[in-house]
């Protein structure tokens, strides 16, 4: 890890808290926030910050996913209903794969690029977000307003045949289909983690050596890098053959192509990808339950793999500081628990869809913010932000 410590930690402490409570029910991991408040707050530097941030979001996303399991297991429906596998084994190996390309070309871009790529991705993803929340509050509305007419009691909980909107007939479809191969596609899931976390260990990085000795940035290395994000990319081109379908064929390329670049834009700004990621399933039609439940899947792996790439790179702070990480985990249970309590108390899983993108566009406009005055930082420093790095 870094020398860096973390500058006023109980500060710091109580912000993650709650940022991990308000962000990652409805599923984003708090990247956005985490980001600044290190940096600003806890004087780390913007690299550092970032890859704290991962090692927070993994904490967050995994409390997430934990309970969206607990909540399947303990009622009327299969794990599938939130947690969408096939989405999932679809998007993570893109995701994966976008990833380690922005941690490759994280000390090389400059910043200024950096800025201005997350800050239209995110304003973008959020008023996708909007689009989806205000369709779902019309929607919820007029059948609220049509259950009155009819003299229709209202059912007493939230589930997922009543006011809860069902899946599409394309997700349905694909989640029936596949139910018996339920162990088979998380075993892909967890061979994919597995697999990503080996290949940062067995490559190693600038700071820490290959445990198998292979020398940082020279030809062997790149090659074998290549030779591991084709054989990731493999995984969903496989999945889409074993099922022979069209549709999936269509599905696939489109989250292949959109998780590349949110992977690769989620590594270069050091969040988990939860402002891009959730609103993309929004637009592909899973409900906001199912969108948070899903991505958050995704996020686990991908911002843990991260985490340990920086943590490789030396990019994290002092280990003394790093207690911090489990206050995302007890932060998102809480937040989940409160906003499961809210779901039943409203009947309105809109607020998910509106919730996510006020906190997305709220993330775009802190970074863009911080970004700028970054900016003028390095102007003052007599620093160009428009400078490459480089990459060994």
């Amino acid at each position: 890890m870094g020398s860096e410590s973390i500058v006023s930690i109980e500060a710091v402490a109580p912000l993650v808290f709650i940022i991990a409570l308000l962000c990652t029910p409805p599923g984003m991991g708090g990247g956005t926030l985490f980001v600044p408040v290190l940096h600003i707050i806890g004087m780390l530097s913007a690299r550092d910050a970032a890859a704290t941030s991962q090692v927070l979001v993994a904490s967050a996303t995994l409390a997430k996913v934990l309970s969206s399991v607990y909540i399947q297991l303990h009622g009327n429906s299969s794990v599938e209903s939130i947690i969408n596998l096939p989405y999932a084994v679809l998007m993570l190996p893109p995701m994966v794969v976008g990833g380690l390309l922005g941690v490759y070309l994280y000390t090389w871009l400059p910043e200024i690029f950096q800025l201005v790529l997350y800050v239209f991705t995110a304003i973008l993803a959020s008023c996708m977000g909007f689009k989806k929340g205000i369709g779902l509050w019309k929607s919820e509305t007029e059948g609220a307003s049509s259950a009155g007419q009819l003299g229709v009691v209202p059912p007493p909980c939230v589930t997922e045949d009543t006011v809860l909107p069902s899946v599409t007939s394309r997700a349905r479809s694909i989640s029936l289909s596949l139910k018996y191969k339920k162990a088979i596609l998380i075993t892909t899931l967890l061979a994919v983690w597995i697999a990503v976390i080996l290949s940062r260990l067995l490559l190693g990085s600038s700071s820490t050596p290959s445990i198998i000795g292979i020398p940082y940035c020279t030809g062997l290395y790149w090659a074998l890098s290549v030779i591991v994000c084709i054989m990731l990319m493999a995984v969903p081109g496989l999945f889409v053959v074993a099922i022979k379908s069209a549709a999936m064929l269509k599905l696939a390329v489109k989250l292949s192509g959109a998780m590349l670049c949110i992977g690769f834009i989620a590594a270069l700004v050091g969040q988990g990808g939860g402002s891009l990621i959730t609103p993309l399933l929004l637009y592909m039609e899973l409900n906001p339950q199912q969108a948070a439940a899903t991505g958050s899947v995704v996020m686990l792996i991908t911002s843990s793999s991260l985490a340990l790439s920086f943590g490789l790179g030396g990019f994290l702070p002092a280990a003394s500081d790093m207690w911090i990480a489990v206050l995302p985990f007890f932060g998102a249970l809480l937040g989940d628990l409160l906003l499961s309590r809210l779901l039943l108390w409203s009947r309105r899983l809109s607020f998910l869809a509106l919730l996510l993108a006020a906190l997305a566009m709220t993330g775009a406009m802190v970074i863009f913010t911080t970004g700028i005055v970054n900016v003028i930082s390095q102007y003052r420093r007599g620093e160009s932000p428009l400078s490459f790095g480089t990459l060994c």
